[in-house]
């Protein structure tokens, strides 16, 4: 007697991005416009009920890895909406999502964290070096 397979064949066509999808490529690209002294991160986890939280961190090395929690969101099983933690504004498609991420990264406060770990991981001169 075979199996009797009730699945439809095309269960993997047309796979949307995820929000961590997202959210990642966006961390990966950091890297490169800090000379690799800072980068970010995107951690994931799923609480007790089900939601899928994703935390945008930047990370610095040089600083024994110092990490900065950017901005977290969460979804559930579907992908959208996701929400910002922070304020619950629900963000109900890509679009929307893909928006408030650039909102976040070129937020003046991003960029002034930004340049303020920059800022401390620069090397202090010696003493013998600075001219009394």
């Amino acid at each position: 007697m075979s199996n009797l397979d009730l699945w439809p064949d095309n269960l993997l066509e047309e796979i949307p991005r995820s929000p961590l999808e997202i959210l990642s490529s966006q961390a990966a690209l950091l890297g490169s416009k800090t000379q690799n002294i800072i980068l970010a991160d995107v951690a994931s986890t799923i609480n007790e009920t089900g939601k899928f939280i994703l935390c945008f961190y930047l990370r610095v090395p040089s600083l024994s890895n110092y990490q900065f929690d950017l901005f977290s969101v969460w979804h559930g099983i579907d992908l959208y909406p996701v929400h910002d933690t922070a304020t619950e504004r629900a963000l109900k498609n890509e679009q929307q999502l893909i928006n408030f991420i650039v909102e976040k990264l070129n937020d003046k406060r991003t960029v002034k964290i930004i340049r303020a770990l920059a800022a401390q991981t620069r090397k202090i001169k010696p003493f013998d070096d600075i001219p009394f």
